[in-house]
């Protein structure tokens, strides 16, 4: 993950493991000053949560699978098919996050976004610290299921979830 320097604006790429416990201290490779950030991390308790949703949603014919992925932490909950491992979901969730906060430095009001591979339609949307990511036979995502989405954005946003 790239960290800019609090003092000399410098790019610093980190390990994110270093934010495991929710908090980095690096000094600049460049002019050596002494950074901390704080970083948002999901509740642990939220996990059981998030798993529930995930097998709530997959209910509907049209998913195929579902997982929320944290920029530092990764993959924190799925429901995928079993040929897509772990590693899979990593590089999926990061490339996916990136797009989505690209498309949100230009797009203040962005709600979501629908990416195809193959066949496949992946819905991206922004659940507090967490990237949803849901796998679906088309686009877009039926009205049922965003509204099952809405509501678990409601619930973070009040501070009930991760």
């Amino acid at each position: 993950m790239i960290l800019f320097c609090e003092d000399c604006g410098e790019k610093n790429d980190l390990d994110p493991s270093v934010f495991s416990t929710g908090r980095a201290v690096f000094t600049c490779a460049r002019c050596g000053y002494a950074n901390a950030y704080t970083v948002d991390m999901p509740k642990t308790e939220s996990v059981a949560t998030l798993t529930r949703f995930l097998e709530d949603i997959l209910s509907f014919p049209e998913i195929i699978g579902a997982f929320f992925y944290h920029r530092i932490q990764g993959v924190i909950a799925r429901q995928m098919p079993g040929m897509l491992n772990l590693k899979d979901l990593r590089h999926l969730g990061g490339g996916f996050a990136d797009s989505y906060r690209a498309g949100a430095s230009g797009w203040e009001d962005l709600q979501g976004m629908t990416v195809v591979i193959s066949d496949k339609h992946f819905f991206v949307s922004r659940v507090g610290a967490l990237y949803l990511i849901v796998a679906a036979t088309s686009s877009p995502l039926p009205e049922r299921v965003l509204e099952h989405i809405e509501v678990l954005e409601k619930q973070t946003r009040s501070g009930d979830d991760g």
